[in-house]
């Protein structure tokens, strides 16, 4: 990845999997995730 550094605009969180390389952190971007929701959690369990 070209330029790199601190990544101080991230989150804490994210600023290790900026720090990959290019094919692991684009492996890691198109990874499914799920975003949870406490309204949408709700309408599941039902």
């Amino acid at each position: 990845m070209s330029g790199q550094g601190t990544y101080d605009h991230l989150d804490d969180h994210y600023r290790r999997y900026a720090a990959l390389p290019d094919d692991e952190r684009v492996a890691w971007i198109k990874a499914d995730r799920w975003i949870g929701f406490d309204q949408l959690e709700q309408q599941l369990r039902v």
